[in-house]
């Protein structure tokens, strides 16, 4: 197999690292240096073609730049090399329906170490999502990317009708919260 175009393969990073390194190596402030995954056998599951060894995957600054074999694969001077023969990287994995609401932020780097890089959290606590969707970004949370549907499967303006229908004294005090603050909170 001929070198891959990086962009086919924008998800496997974390599990290369994490196949490559072992979880305890997963670091929240990752190098800005090169790294060099060497040897490694990469399985492409878009392609009919048996799995390529003997590949090197190059990452800097955070993407991945080139998947070929360890031939061809220019390495920069001052790259990290990681030796990963008899080793196996795949894209990342994606786990379509997760809760996070009864978790906590401990659960995120579980999936990372599973080689789950994305996730698609379908119901829980926005506002904590958030928050830790933004110390991943900061590097000070290893995580998977978090995709996150709107707060609630209704339309905001049923916060209103409820409000109408309930009066005051019949809804429930962290309903009524809950309507105030989603506003602002977004979905994807």
């Amino acid at each position: 197999m001929g070198a891959l175009p990086a962009s086919r393969h924008p998800l496997a990073l974390a599990v290369a690292l994490v196949v490559a390194h072992g979880c305890a190596s997963v670091s929240t402030n990752p190098s800005t240096d090169p790294i060099a995954i060497v040897g490694v056998t990469v399985i492409d599951p878009t392609s009919s073609q048996p799995s390529a060894s003997d590949q090197t995957i190059l990452v800097s600054d955070g993407v991945i730049r080139a998947v070929g074999p360890s031939a061809s694969v220019a390495i920069p001077a001052g790259a990290r090399r990681v030796d990963a023969h008899g080793k196996f990287a795949i894209p990342g994995l994606w786990d379509a329906h997760v809760h996070f609401m009864n978790t906590g932020p401990s659960a995120l780097p579980l999936f990372v170490a599973m080689g789950i890089t994305s996730v698609r959290e379908m119901g829980g606590y926005i506002d904590s999502t958030r928050a830790w969707q933004a110390r991943m970004k900061a590097g000070t949370l290893v995580g998977p990317r978090i995709v996150t549907p709107d707060v609630r499967l209704t339309p905001l303006s049923s916060c209103a009708l409820i409000s109408l229908r309930s009066g005051p004294r019949q809804i429930p005090q962290r309903f009524t919260r809950f309507c105030a603050r989603r506003e602002g909170l977004g979905s994807e």
